[in-house]
This record gives structure tokens, sequence and C-alpha cells, in this order.
């Protein structure tokens, strides 16, 4: 009994596809290297519009607190720590890798 082995036969045009669809992998993975690694980062003031750069304004703002503590709302809450508070419970075996 014997067997036959045979080279497939390629077609004159899968060789072209296969350069093509190489050059495309390759030119694809340089451009994506070069936005990712090489190009510019765009500017704050170039991607947001004008009205919304201004942020000097923001370092103005006074945060004061006192009227929040001074809340009834803020003083009914409780602390859930402490003696009082619910517990996790056990969580698993001691030994997980013990057979049952």
């Amino acid at each position: 009994m014997a067997i036959v082995v045979e080279e497939q036969q390629t077609q004159r045009g899968s060789n072209t596809v296969t350069i093509l669809t190489i050059a495309a992998v390759a030119v694809g993975l340089f451009a994506a290297t070069y936005f990712v690694f090489f190009s510019p980062a765009p500017l704050v003031e170039s991607v947001l519009p004008g009205n919304v750069s201004s942020i000097s304004q923001i370092n103005n703002v006074n945060l004061d607190v006192t009227p929040l503590q001074n809340m009834q709302v803020y003083h009914m809450i409780t602390a859930t720590s402490g003696p009082g508070a619910p517990s996790v419970g056990t969580l698993g075996r001691p030994d997980p890798f013990q057979p049952f």
C-alpha cells in the first residue's frame, strides 16, 4: 500500500493577493504605531470650544460645607461600625482544599 503525496498547485493570482494583504497589514501597523507613539497630541485649546476652555472661573469657587453640616438630615446619619453593626459572617470553609 503506497501513500501518494502531491504538491498542491498554486494559482498565480493567490501570490499577488497574499503580497497585497501583507503590505496592507504592514501599512496599517505602521500608521497605528505612528498615531499612538509619535504624532503630536492635540492641545486642550484646540479640542474644547472657546467658551468651555476658560477654566479660571473654577479656581474662584468657594466651597463652604457649613450649610451642609447644619442641615437636620446630615445629623440623622449614623455610623454603622461598632458592636451593633451587622457582620459579614463566615466566608467559605477554613480549608478550601479539604475534601467533602
